[in-house]
């Protein structure tokens, strides 16, 4: 392989993280992209330190981009697939909080740009049910806001004695796709309907908070 001199450089810092890693991975036409591909540079760290600069090597036909951060209560990972990466990615801390964490009446500020938002709630008293709630960014309201008031059928019959005041916020998570993939595109394909062309996002950033 023919592999030219560096043409890019970038230099990424993370301070005071528990966990990072960062992976820059080339493919040639016909090699299949679910697998590793050609490791280009790989690092993981988990004493803060990780520091350094970061070339992009010509001579591959795809390259995939994996640099994920993570803190006390967030983590926040950039992904592509295609052409290699062309600017430093968004870390910082996000400003997020919950004023409301009762799945029957739930209320949090997200404090990243999205799409696409799963909020994820446990039952404490028991611990044996995990909920899901997915929605879109809402373009009116600021905050994310939803209430669920009756419990599924499906639900009631398996789980008796659930009581919505009583499921409470979990975790969180967010998608901010940087290409033309969509929430509706997410939902065709979850939905398994015929018109579910895209499959997933090439260039996204994922963020989970607690």
């Amino acid at each position: 392989m023919d592999l030219k001199q560096v043409e890019k450089e970038f230099t990424l810092y993370f301070t005071e993280s528990i966990y990072t890693y960062i992976g820059f991975y080339g493919y040639k036409i016909g090699d299949d992209a679910a697998n590793t591909g050609y490791i280009i540079s790989e690092r993981v760290d988990n004493d803060g330190n990780m520091f350094g600069g970061f070339g992009e090597i010509n001579g591959f036909d795809l390259y995939r981009t994996v640099i994920s951060f993570k803190q006390d209560n967030y983590s926040r990972t950039y992904y592509k697939l295609g052409s290699a990466m062309e600017y430093n990615p968004y870390f910082g801390q996000p400003l997020t909080s919950v004023s409301k964490p009762l799945i029957a009446d739930f209320s949090a500020m997200v404090g990243v740009p999205y799409l696409k938002s799963s909020i994820f709630f446990d039952n404490p008293a028991s611990g044996d049910l995990e909920w899901e709630v997915v929605s879109p960014r809402s373009q009116v309201i600021p905050e994310l806001k939803f209430m669920i008031k009756e419990v599924p059928t499906e639900l009631k019959a398996k789980y008796p004695s659930l009581n919505l005041n009583e499921i409470s916020f979990n975790h969180g998570s967010a998608v901010q796709y940087m290409d033309d993939f969509t929430y509706k595109d997410f939902i065709l394909y979850r939905s398994n309907i015929n018109d579910a062309v895209k499959r997933a996002s090439n260039e996204y950033y994922y963020y989970e908070w607690e």
